[in-house]
């Protein structure tokens, strides 16, 4: 972990690649019950990981629909 990098980020980071990474999986066994619970499990704790992240610094992306005006007005990483 870099040291301007929060713990929130790191865990939405975390998160984003265990659930792009079942996906792939999903993409060549369809059929594996299990790992699609965890897919879904995973992809649940993002959700949360990134809406807590967006309420206490700012908006993950540019194109998170709700936030995108809110992108330009928002302190740059280097201003918090």
């Amino acid at each position: 972990m870099t040291p301007n990098t929060s713990p929130l980020a790191l865990k939405v980071a975390q998160l984003q690649f265990a659930a792009h990474e079942l996906r792939l999986y999903l993409d060549t066994h369809p059929g594996d019950k299990k790992a699609a619970e965890l897919f879904e499990d995973y992809n649940r704790e993002l959700r949360r990981a990134a809406d807590e992240y967006r309420e206490a610094c700012a908006p993950l992306t540019a194109f998170d629909p709700d936030t995108a005006a809110a992108w330009v007005k928002s302190p740059w990483p280097w201003e918090i």
